[in-house]
């Protein structure tokens, strides 16, 4: 009895896209700009704080800083909310050098938690050591934060967050074009 079945030819499969590689520099930045954000978080949280009208002495190393008033703050377990602030601060050296505080390049806020600050002045410390910061001022009492780099950690934040989207967007239209191609 003859063979009556049609001969079959084996289809090529045609390979489906991996579309799951476009999301990954998504995923990636977020989880940068999540840890971007943790670390600054933790910067923030751990800045020398001085409660104004008042002096403190603190412990810097060499380099730039910022001062920044907070219109939110906790110190020594005591929440402080400011809405205005008047006042002046002066810093000096151990040795009673004079440290010029300079109005800051450019102006950047946080809001992170319990604290929410703006820059309000800047300065640079020659050597690492002890300092002296006085600050006088109206009451109700305000917070003066030191610190460094906020605005960089917001920046990068962005960055990771926004390279990550477009990161994914470019490999989905390169698997999409290739995937038109074959």
């Amino acid at each position: 009895m003859p063979d009556l079945a049609p001969e079959v030819a084996p289809v090529a499969r045609r390979r489906q896209p991996s579309y799951f590689f476009a999301a990954l520099p998504m995923l990636l930045g977020i989880a940068a700009a999540v840890a971007f954000g943790v670390r600054l978080y933790t910067g923030v949280r751990d800045m020398e704080r001085i409660v104004v009208p008042g002096e403190r002495d603190l412990t810097l190393d060499a380099g730039d800083y910022v001062g920044f008033l907070e219109s939110s703050s906790v110190v020594d377990g005591v929440s402080y909310s400011t809405r205005s602030f008047s006042g002046s601060c002066n810093l000096a050296s151990a040795a009673g050098d004079a440290i010029r505080l300079d109005s800051p390049s450019g102006s950047t806020t946080y809001s992170f938690g319990s604290y929410a600050g703006q820059s309000s002045f800047a300065f640079t410390i020659p050597t690492s050591g002890t300092y002296h910061l006085a600050c006088t001022g109206e009451k109700p009492s305000a917070v003066i934060a030191i610190g460094q780099g906020v605005g960089m950690g917001i920046v990068a934040i962005l960055l990771a967050g926004f390279g990550g989207a477009v990161l994914s967007v470019v490999v989905f239209l390169l698997i999409y074009r290739r995937n038109k191609r074959a």
